[in-house]
């Protein structure tokens, strides 16, 4: 890594920090039993050491209302951004670093709000969604569409099964739209999808 990217790490690294420390200081006003680090020990170090994209497809389920709108939910999304930021900027991806590290503040700016003004969550994730929220959206629906796709042609196999055997195109699909879904990620994302899926195994047919 060159000097340069080294130092971009560096302030990348220090300054989601800060934002995970704030987003630490309103967890505990909503759980007063928490101890300090919780709040990161749980949440953010997890994320920050999946080597993932987090914090997309969970501001997506909140577009998609799979992911329920409160507070916690705020929190999380805005400290997934600041691990997306470190691992981008560690991979020396430097413009998308700084996109993930400003989604982060955005978060920080509406987990802030909630504590003094209801309905700053719904307001800002309507105007996020006007902006960006919905390009992305079609991505992934895109995205959960290819999955149908594919793994209507493995009803015969069980829903691991089917998972295991599109999972690779699915991956690789995404990483084509920019969504860059995980391996990691990829089984309990696309079961999401094909949560409607009738799956009948050859050996449990009768």
């Amino acid at each position: 890594m060159s000097s340069t990217a080294q130092e971009t790490l560096d302030s990348i690294e220090t300054l989601s920090r800060r934002i995970v420390e704030r987003l630490s200081d309103f967890y505990r006003e909503y759980f007063p039993e928490s101890t300090k680090d919780e709040f990161a020990t749980k949440f953010f170090e997890p994320m920050l050491a999946t080597y993932s994209v987090n914090g997309p497809p969970l501001e997506e389920a909140l577009y998609k209302v799979q992911l329920e709108l409160n507070s916690l939910n705020i929190l999380k999304i805005a400290a997934s951004y600041c691990a997306d930021a470190i691992q981008s900027a560690s991979q020396d991806n430097n413009n998308k670093a700084w996109l993930y590290f400003g989604s982060a503040q955005y978060w920080l700016g509406v987990a802030n709000g909630l504590r003094f003004i209801s309905g700053t969550a719904e307001i800002a994730l309507s105007t996020r969604g006007k902006r960006g929220g919905e390009k992305q959206g079609k991505r992934y629906e895109e995205l959960r569409l290819l999955a149908l796709e594919l793994a209507a042609k493995h009803q015969d196999k069980s829903k691991a099964a089917a998972i295991r055997a599109i999972k690779g195109a699915v991956v690789k699909r995404s990483v084509e739209l920019k969504l860059n879904m995980s391996e990691m990620q990829a089984p309990t994302t696309i079961g999401g999808w094909l949560k409607d899926v009738k799956f009948k195994p050859r050996a449990n047919r009768k």
